[in-house]
């Protein structure tokens, strides 16, 4: 089976991609900061995306993440796996779907839901946002940014 039906929407994201982010307050109390971001993106075994992410703010890394990425192309669905130097860790299975051109994953968990979307602009650029929501309908940015293949 060729790359493209094996990984669907990921092997769009394979490369290098960097781009300006928006980091969203939760409490509305602190203000806006600006931050900027890298994806370090390759194909494991035409099967999977191996992403490496870090995001700077003044030039100084503040944040490191790594995912990994798969399609099912029988269900058309789509997973992810996530851990981060905060501690943070996402899976093993968050459920995927491509909605034209936006790749959405949801994580439903006790205290809420997270969405991380990746939103397609040509094959050069993408947006990516990711949001939280207390009910699981009304979600909040907590990260916003617009990348560009480098």
């Amino acid at each position: 089976m060729a790359p493209a039906a094996t990984l669907g929407a990921l092997g769009r994201l394979a490369g290098r991609w960097v781009g300006s982010e928006i980091l969203h307050s939760l409490s509305g109390v602190e203000p806006e900061r600006k931050a900027q971001g890298c994806f370090s993106n390759r194909i494991f075994e035409a099967r999977f995306l191996i992403n490496d992410y870090e995001q700077s703010v003044d030039g100084e890394i503040v944040f490191r993440g790594h995912g990994v990425y798969g399609f099912d192309p029988g269900s058309g669905r789509y997973s992810m796996y996530w851990i981060d130097s905060q501690g943070g860790a996402v899976g093993p299975i968050v459920a995927g779907d491509l909605e034209a051109n936006r790749l959405v994953f949801l994580r439903q968990g006790a205290g809420g839901a997270t969405r991380y979307a990746y939103t397609f602009e040509g094959p050069g650029g993408f947006r990516f946002e990711l949001s939280v929501s207390l009910d699981g309908r009304t979600f909040r940015p907590v990260l916003a940014g617009r990348y560009e293949k480098r």
